[in-house]
């Protein structure tokens, strides 16, 4: 994963080629420190180290040339720490200058790197043609020939640019070839051409501004700002900066490899004799939970010792005043984890998977389940009690019955009133321009619950004995079950569409609306929901991936499982439900759906907001 930083701009002047690198991890931990204490109102002083205070830090020669070549840019400067906070593992600034028939044009490209895939590749890449940023993880069968991750997928994607023969046709042809989740940003030295966006489904975050011959993109939305724009998912956008006229985008959709997310209209399918749904569903979804587990490399997790602090979190000097030891899970990945049917499927699959290829392997491969509790006053309720912790609790304890072989990590992220506060003002920045109590309750749960700050229990939840250990998920990769609910019709909504009264009513026009609402809810996932969760999460330097999006998945829900196997028979998701009690899931079959918000409680978390809307705009 990286950030993305990219601004061109028409000039009567040249700037000179400059390419700065900052590969000291800890400069840029200072940096990002910093940037968070001032975002969440906590002073920067020198050598003060009392609570309240952080110690302003000096920054290392090569960031501070950084901040001094973007000085004359204060949207540019003011998004460098935001993307350094998603690729904290190494950052570079290049610039560029090109030629055109009216004026020079500058260009500043800036990108962060979190390495997960080995060899390690820094950003941005140029070659004699082209300049690349990329995030994101590919899928291309010739990157995982043989259950093996061979290539390190940016350096993959330059070398297919490089084979190109230059023409427009031929890099949208690359781009229409690269699957996965990802955003991306070329330029094209020899044609003046820039082209961005996002993969079929918008699973990253990018935004772009073009106006009075400038062009930004960005993965950061710059808080405050109303005239940027989401990068439509699967749209390649085209930038000739030869032309006068910048005010005008090509859009090309990526047609060749683009999701069929068409819904299959009618209850039910005209094969439905001949499919096996569950034995489809399970193979498209085991090859995207593995797709997604054997990239990690090199299966992700670094032994930091038992007394640590995390970087970039400030939690000893802001939410952590007793200044405790700090247990590490070195887990290989996480999963946010409600305890529901979703998130309990993939955390089985992965044990399934897990136990399969490291039967031998000691120590146990490791899985955190990240479960986030709010203390909220308006509903007394204590971190155990929420409907999420409660519910969570029981699907791990399944889970690691089921599979003894593999180490679940109960994570209990419980978020205090007071560290809400802390963090509020943040994520209202981080998810910009999304601004209602809706996106905030959502947004801020999955902000604590990334972070991975919480405690486990050292013995069976509540035993006699049992005790905590102040614990950080220090791993990099975390899985999400967003995409379920939109695929095979998990809202309340889906289900109200058939209820009349009492009675349960299926008829061929109530399952065409269903499919029309089923449409809508795929097609603007990147909008609601996509955007708002990556720029939130990946601020800890942690990446999101979902298996529930990969594109065969997609196209095996919309073209494949008949409505009647999503809402039917007064059940709601029942391909899932189905899937659930084939692999031996029937603790978790029969969960009934509850939004994080409500789960965790971290809706309308202040006194005097009972009446408060999810759509109302924040103040």
């Amino acid at each position: 994963m990286c950030g993305i930083l990219f601004h061109a701009t028409r000039s009567s002047g040249t700037i000179d080629a400059k390419h700065i690198e900052i590969s000291n991890e800890k400069s840029i931990s200072e940096i990002i420190t910093n940037d968070l204490a001032h975002d969440i109102g906590i002073a920067v002083a020198e050598n003060e180290t009392q609570t309240g205070t952080v110690k302003a830090c000096s920054i290392a020669q090569n960031a501070g040339e950084i901040f001094e070549c973007v000085d004359d840019n204060k949207i540019f400067k003011s998004l460098v720490p935001k993307i350094l906070a998603r690729g904290p593992n190494y950052a570079s600034l290049m610039t560029h200058s090109i030629s055109s028939p009216s004026s020079s044009i500058n260009l500043r490209m800036f990108s962060s790197v979190l390495s997960l895939r080995a060899p390690f590749t820094s950003q941005p890449i140029s070659d004699s043609r082209y300049i690349l940023q990329f995030n994101g993880e590919l899928y291309n069968e010739d990157l995982l020939e043989n259950n093996v991750c061979n290539h390190n997928d940016t350096s993959y994607y330059s070398s297919k640019l490089a084979e190109t023969l230059g023409t427009e046709e031929e890099v949208i042809k690359v781009i229409r070839l690269i699957k996965g989740e990802f955003s991306y940003v070329v330029v094209d030295k020899v044609e003046n051409k820039v082209y961005f966006g996002k993969d079929s489904v918008g699973r990253r975050s990018l935004f772009h501004r073009i106006e009075d011959g400038e062009l930004y993109v960005s993965s950061i939305y710059p808080h405050g700002e109303s005239d940027w724009k989401d990068c439509e998912a699967g749209i390649i956008y085209v930038l000739n900066l030869n032309t006068a006229d910048w005010n005008h985008l090509a859009e090309t959709p990526r047609s060749i490899i683009e999701v069929t997310k068409t819904v299959s209209t009618g209850p039910e399918s005209k094969t439905q004799d001949d499919i096996d749904y569950v034995a489809g569903f399970l193979e498209v979804f085991r090859k995207s939970i593995k797709d997604r587990m054997m990239t990690i490399e090199p299966f992700h997790f670094k032994d930091l010792g038992n007394e640590y602090v995390p970087p970039c979190d400030l939690t000893n000097a802001i939410y952590d005043q007793e200044n405790s030891s700090v247990e590490c899970t070195n887990a290989q990945f996480g999963i946010l984890f409600s305890g529901g049917i979703d998130c309990t499927l993939i955390a089985g699959i992965c044990g399934e998977l897990l136990t399969k290829s490291c039967e031998s392997t000691s120590p146990k491969p490791t899985i955190d389940l990240l479960n986030v509790s709010f203390n909220n006053r308006r509903t007394n309720l204590s971190y155990d009690a929420t409907p999420d912790r409660k519910l969570g609790l029981r699907s791990y304890k399944s889970l690691q019955e089921m599979f003894p072989n593999v180490k679940y990590n109960f994570v209990e992220v419980n978020v205090s009133y007071e560290e809400y506060l802390k963090g509020k003002e943040r994520v209202k920045k981080l998810m910009w321009p999304c601004n209602t109590e809706m996106d905030l309750s959502i947004a801020i749960a999955f902000y604590f619950a990334s972070r991975g700050w919480g405690v486990v229990a050292t013995e069976n939840e509540g035993d006699s004995g049992a005790q905590q250990m102040k614990t950080y998920s220090n791993c990099k990769v975390l899985f999400s079950g967003l995409g379920a609910d939109e695929l095979f019709g998990g809202y309340s909504r889906h289900e109200r569409m058939f209820q009349e009264g009492k009675d349960w009513v299926e008829t061929p026009e109530r399952y065409e609306q269903l499919a029309k609402e089923l449409q809508k809810d795929i097609d603007g996932i990147w909008q609601r929901n996509l955007s708002r969760d990556d720029q939130v999460m990946s601020c800890w330097g942690k990446e999101l991936r979902y298996p529930f999006l990969s594109e065969e998945v997609v196209k095996y829900g919309c073209e494949v499982v008949p409505l009647k196997w999503k809402v039917g028979d007064r059940i709601k998701k029942r391909i899932l439900r189905e899937t659930a009690s084939c692999v031996g899931m029937e603790f978790i079959r029969d969960e009934g759906k509850r939004a994080i918000q409500f789960g965790a409680k971290s809706a309308k978390m202040e006194m005097g907001q009972g009446r408060t809307k999810g759509h109302d705009r924040l103040g």
